[in-house]
């Protein structure tokens, strides 16, 4: 795992802690770690062990730091009996919902993640319970579907990098004749859902092996998460 990762995985718990009715402090000592994490420049290795110290990473922070190291979120979750699904935090992002009404939408109408909120006010089961007008369910709907949109798509701004680096790597590939961005990312689309690219090839058999290795490399380490769509050949 890298900082940022981490830091993911300390504004979710923070997040989930937070719907949990835990200490206010707690809450927000975890954030704060999030963010000096992400800001400080000392590796992540030297942090964990001690050998430097980091403002705003206090000692239970860098406890959370090595559960989510040694085991995920699943492991930090659970040495801090966190019992709220790990999906629960989604319902933070929504416009209107604060952590109350997101406790009441997982006890009350087992409603745990976006994805299960959107499937609860499409069939207006929250319609006219304590809390949910008409008005409001009308504007959660527009908002939920705008957020579950975003889940799956990209800002170009990190797309095209990506893009870029893979049709550098590609070219390089023997038996590759020439390379070319296409689908939303050469189109600009501000939030592209995939990275596609077209290849011309003089050779398919060396270029089958070595643009499964490049594009398996790239997942890890190029596109944060942006995942290059799968060449045909």
């Amino acid at each position: 795992m890298n900082k940022q990762s981490i830091a993911a995985n300390l504004r979710q718990i923070a997040d989930l802690l937070e719907i949990s009715g835990e200490n206010h402090y707690k809450v927000t000592a975890y954030r704060n770690a999030a963010a000096a994490l992400l800001q400080s420049s000392f590796r992540l290795e030297d942090i964990i062990s001690r050998s430097v110290s980091v403002p705003g990473i206090g000692p239970d922070s860098l406890n959370l730091i090595r559960w989510c190291m040694e085991g995920g979120l699943k492991s930090a979750m659970a040495h801090l009996k966190i019992s709220v699904p790990a999906t629960a935090h989604q319902l933070l992002w929504v416009p209107g919902i604060g952590p109350k009404t997101a406790m009441v939408l997982i006890h009350n109408h087992h409603v745990d993640s976006l994805a299960a909120l959107q499937a609860a006010l499409s069939s207006n089961r929250l319609l006219h319970k304590p809390g949910f007008s008409a008005a409001k369910i009308h504007r959660m709907k527009r908002d939920v579907a705008v957020l579950l949109e975003r889940m799956h798509s990209y800002p170009i701004a990190q797309v095209w990098p990506a893009a870029l680096e893979l049709q550098r790597s590609l070219e390089a590939l023997s038996g590759v004749d020439q390379v070319g961005v296409t689908g939303d990312a050469r189109r600009l689309v501000p939030m592209c859902k995939r990275l596609e690219m077209v290849v011309s090839v003089h050779d398919r058999t060396p270029f089958k092996r070595g643009a499964r290795q490049t594009t398996q490399r790239l997942k890890m380490t190029v596109t944060n998460g942006i995942l290059a769509r799968q060449i045909t050949l």
